[in-house]
């Protein structure tokens, strides 16, 4: 039997429970246009590859604006860190985070397909999954899915994380899975785009949720499409 869980989609107060400091999610790149971003000098966890390990470090982020005489805008908002690699998100005002290793069960760009669900290995614990729910349309080269939705699995709780609709099977990935806080529990980021333009990061954690939850979504990045 699978128990069906439901999904708050709310940043700073998450199912009653006031999270205090907004959490943000943000990666090392050029925004088309001005974006207001947090204050150049802050602190943020970034997570990066060492070695073959993913750890979280420390990383002080600069925002400037840049002129783009041949981008989509005249101008970009340009998020840089003050280390020679870049990571691959910056994670600020999540609690629990701290500087080092972190386990990490998937990295990459995964688009589920209905009735192919995501085996997602954490710990010693049983496989956490994400499924997806949709119904297949089109012809090869141009295949859409009508209804479509992701959901995370883990022994007998079943979560929706995203009801998108109409997507196509270029748009919503799993970006990253892993122990970001050490809690022992799963954190996502998902891409829940609709398409393959633009990008919508979403940051789902397992520590602000209730005892009948798996993750709850406390931050999202969106990137605008040229």
């Amino acid at each position: 039997m699978v128990t069906l869980l439901a999904s708050s989609t709310t940043a700073s107060t998450t199912q009653g429970q006031d999270l205090g400091v907004p959490i943000r999610l943000l990666k090392v790149q050029d925004y088309y246009g001005r974006r207001a971003f947090e204050s150049s000098g802050s602190l943020w966890f970034g997570l990066y590859e060492i070695n073959g390990v993913w750890e979280l470090r420390s990383s002080r982020v600069s925002i400037d604006t840049v002129t783009t005489p041949r981008g989509c805008t005249p101008e970009a908002t340009r998020v840089s860190v003050d280390r020679r690699q870049e990571p691959l998100f910056l994670i600020q005002g999540l609690p629990g985070l701290s500087e080092g290793r972190i386990d990490v069960a998937f990295v990459g760009s995964a688009f589920v397909d209905p009735g192919r669900p995501l085996e997602l290995p954490l710990h010693d614990s049983d496989a956490y999954r994400v499924r997806a729910q949709g119904t297949r349309r089109g012809r090869p080269g141009d295949v859409t899915f009508a209804d479509y939705a992701l959901l995370l699995e883990h022994g007998t709780k079943s979560q929706e994380l995203a009801e998108l609709g109409l997507v196509e099977a270029a748009g919503p990935n799993v970006v990253f899975a892993g122990d970001l806080d050490r809690d022992r529990r799963l954190d996502l980021i998902v891409d829940l785009r609709r398409s393959y333009v633009g990008h919508l990061f979403a940051l789902f954690a397992s520590s602000p949720t209730r005892r009948d939850s798996l993750v709850v979504k406390v931050a999202e990045l969106l990137v605008s499409g040229c």
